[in-house]
């Protein structure tokens, strides 16, 4: 089964009426039994396809957690360096 998704929007679909929906932005999706949907046309006019979106953000948010790590390393040692004087 498809269908076509747009925001919070979604219309059950035939592979017939796929190639419309797509151009008017519709992400066209396959509805798959006992596993996540999977996307099979993006919508028209979208520049960067939702899964390599999903991965910079994961990534980004591997960077963020790192950078917070690191921020707190340094805190320390400024803290014992204030404390040693």
């Amino acid at each position: 089964m498809l269908k076509a998704v747009k925001g919070n929007v979604v219309y059950t679909i035939t592979e017939d009426q796929a190639g419309r929906y797509q151009k008017d932005g519709y992400d066209i999706v396959e509805e798959l039994a006992g596993s996540p949907d999977r996307v099979v046309q993006y919508g028209a006019g979208k520049t960067v396809p939702y899964d390599k979106y999903l991965a910079i953000e994961a990534e980004l948010d591997k960077a963020r957690a790192e950078l917070k790590a690191l921020r707190g390393l340094i805190e320390k040692r400024a803290d014992k360096k204030t404390a040693k004087k």
